[in-house]
């Protein structure tokens, strides 16, 4: 037999042993607050360093780009190594090259040019804009819009261009009298009506103005542009424009003439031609400054002015005019001494392409289509069509077909003299009274 112990049983004591004291709760709370402050402190100390490895990094990159620009620059800024690409290279593409290395890692806002570049990529994009936007793909160009804003800096007042003309006399100061040979060509080109207050000049643009002629309250639609082009050295500038509200009268052109030969004269610049289409205005005002079929030329200030149409003009003119009219020549031919008389037509040359065409072995005039025997009105604007049907190939083709049978002699030998003499006018560039009709 068992003898009972003194105490609690077992329930009692399995009870007691679950309930935990205040002392040793007090002792859970105090690790658990020491272990919180320490990892309080390693997440701060984590987030210093952090921050202090990107300063780190922030100002090695800073010390890079400033290596690379203090390098850039000196590249850009240093004469001997310009002296250097330049002797390596064209001046414009050092140009180019100096700002390729210098804006390659800016950002498009932050790329900076030179006056000197901005010029050349002024020149590239006024050439063609459509190969300037594939050309600022693939190297750093200027944009579109600071270009833009360069030309806006320049004062180009309706008129004679003052300060163009100074800057040509500079240029033509120390030239040859040879050198000093320019050509007047004048042209209207048609324009947007539109209505702009110019803020710098404090008055609105857009009216018609002649500068010295006065200006008038109508809306602007055609520029008349002066331009003077180097005979012996490759020079075309304009020199002046004006803005009318239509075609501008023949005794306005002619006063617009003579006012831009007289400042072209006193800039040193020796005209000695002018050129202009065959606008029935450009040969009234010619007329009216004195020249003639047998005098083709005017005289202004004591200098004599030849007086020429435009090439491609008269090619046309002559082309259009033989669609409608035959053309009746002296021929070389005599009979009982009497000189023959043939007559050019628009059909020998559409007979000449239906034979051409249907010759299976050989073709004169391969460039020779329809487009040329019937052009709409806007193929009749392209010289290439007029210059083609009035080509030495075309007649050698229509000489071979007589010498054939198959074209009757007496009817083209003065079409294939009609062809040899605008070919020699062309070419040869020899000048021949005006054409009339």
């Amino acid at each position: 037999m068992f003898e009972p112990v003194p105490g609690p049983c077992r329930i009692l004591r399995e009870h007691n042993a679950n309930i935990i004291t205040p002392t040793s709760s007090t002792a859970i709370l105090v690790c658990e607050s020491s272990k919180q402050e320490e990892d309080k402190k390693t997440r701060i100390l984590v987030q210093k360093l952090k921050s202090s490895m990107n300063k780190v990094y922030r100002l090695q990159k800073t010390v890079k780009h400033l290596k690379n620009e203090a390098f850039l620059n000196e590249i850009c800024n240093n004469k001997t190594v310009n002296k250097i690409l330049s002797k390596k290279m064209s001046s414009s593409f050092a140009l180019l090259l100096q700002g390729e290395l210098q804006n390659y890692n800016r950002k498009k806002p932050g790329r900076r040019w030179n006056m000197e570049a901005k010029i050349i990529a002024l020149r590239l994009y006024k050439r063609s804009p459509t190969c300037y936007k594939l050309l600022r793909r693939m190297i750093c160009l200027p944009a579109p819009s600071t270009l833009k804003s360069l030309l806006s800096g320049f004062k180009m007042n309706v008129g004679v261009h003052k300060t163009t003309l100074t800057v040509l006399k500079k240029m033509t100061k120390h030239l040859d009298p040879s050198d000093k040979e320019y050509i007047l060509l004048w042209d209207e080109m048609s324009l947007r009506k539109n209505l702009w207050y110019n803020s710098k000049l404090d008055h609105i643009e857009g009216f018609q103005d002649h500068s010295t002629q006065g200006r008038s309250p109508q809306a602007a639609s055609y520029a008349l542009v002066f331009m003077a082009v180097g005979v012996r050295k490759p020079i075309k500038q304009p020199v002046a424009h004006y803005l009318s509200s239509g075609f501008v009268t023949a005794d306005r052109l002619s006063a617009l003439i003579k006012e831009v030969l007289n400042h072209c004269f006193n800039a040193g610049l020796n005209i000695c031609a002018s050129v202009c289409d065959l606008d029935g205005v450009n040969k009234r005002a010619v007329c009216l400054l004195g020249a003639s079929v047998q005098n083709p030329y005017i005289e202004v200030s004591n200098h004599r002015i030849i007086t020429l149409f435009d090439t491609p003009h008269l090619l046309k003119c002559f082309r259009n005019l033989f669609m409608k009219y035959d053309i009746q020549f002296r021929t070389n031919i005599t009979s009982d001494n009497i000189q023959g008389i043939g007559i050019a037509k628009w059909s020998h040359i559409r007979q000449f392409y239906e034979l051409d065409c249907n010759n299976p072995n050989f073709v004169f005039a391969p460039c020779l289509t329809k487009e040329h025997l019937d052009p709409n009105t806007k193929q009749k604007m392209r010289v290439k069509l007029a210059a083609q049907v009035l080509s030495h190939s075309v007649a050698a083709g229509i000489y071979s077909k007589i010498a054939q049978g198959k074209i009757y002699l007496m009817l083209i030998n003065s079409y294939y003299q009609t062809i040899r003499k605008i070919n020699f006018i062309c070419y040869k560039h020899v000048y021949i009274p005006h054409i009339t009709n």
